[in-house]
């Protein structure tokens, strides 16, 4: 018996809890969760908030890249998986900025399959920290 198939025995349909977990025992994961979960809220609006007044202050963030350091992957320090209008593409990001009104972020970079050059994504709150590192990254802050 593998580790995985003990796993799925001691455990209950996928999705719920194990069956012989007590009570306190949830409730103290639950409790825990709810921590963690609560804390991770906290970092995504601190991000948030830090990058768009950066960006406020001082624009957009760029990697500046020339079409021939383009060709070289090492030369993006974060690619991530960004909502197009009709796909999920995973980009490597080369610029960070905000809309016009100051109140979002957006970012371009390169299609990671097709080498397409793309641009206008918004930002969401799942991809923070993906655009923090880049942010950082860019502004030689790390």
């Amino acid at each position: 018996m593998t580790d995985m198939d003990k796993i799925q025995k001691d455990n209950a349909e996928p999705g719920k809890a194990p069956d012989k977990m007590s009570a306190d025992k949830l409730h103290l994961f639950a409790t825990q969760y709810a921590f963690i979960d609560g804390r991770l809220h906290e970092a995504e609006q601190a991000m948030l908030k830090f990058m768009l007044e950066f960006l406020a202050q001082y624009g957009r963030v760029s990697l500046g890249l020339t079409e021939e350091e383009e060709l070289d992957d090492n030369n993006f320090p974060v690619t991530t998986t960004l909502y197009g209008k009709h796909d999920t593409p995973r980009i490597k990001l080369t610029d960070v900025y905000l809309t016009d009104d100051g109140e979002y972020l957006l970012a371009d970079g390169i299609d990671a399959e097709t080498g397409e050059k793309r641009d206008g994504f918004y930002i969401y709150s799942e991809q923070y920290a993906d655009i923090f590192q880049f942010v950082g990254h860019a502004s030689e802050m790390n």
